[in-house]
């Protein structure tokens, strides 16, 4: 068996997944996976894809550092992302609020002019 297909058959005991599995939710062939002396790169790219992982973490999966550490910058992207959307819709808030208080503004003096014309 090959090293990949061997790292594969790994992942997806850690995850409870059979190649069966895999090849009825991808439309592979039965036993395909099973059966094949080495996996094209396009289906490793599918596979991984389909258990969410890099195609680096089953063809070296001792290499978790790096996919841990992009997981973390993923994750800190992620929150800063959502801190940015909360800090934008405050600014909107605050922009709708400037636009109410310079129409009362505005409204004062027109009444103020409209004061002085009549008095």
């Amino acid at each position: 068996m090959s090293e990949i297909k061997e790292n594969l058959k790994m992942l997806c005991k850690e995850r409870k997944i059979t190649f069966a599995k895999i090849e009825k939710e991808l439309g592979y062939g039965n036993g395909s996976l099973a059966k094949a002396e080495s996996i094209s790169a396009q289906r490793l790219y599918e596979i991984a894809k389909h258990l969410d992982v890099s195609m680096e973490s089953i063809v070296d999966p001792t290499n978790k550092s790096e996919e841990n550490g992009e997981k973390a910058a993923l994750e800190m992207k992620n929150a800063m992302l959502k801190e940015k959307v909360m800090l934008l819709q405050k600014i909107n808030s605050c922009y709708e609020e400037i636009g109410r208080l310079k129409d009362k503004v505005i409204e004062i003096d027109k009444a103020l002019d409209e004061g002085e014309n009549n008095g």
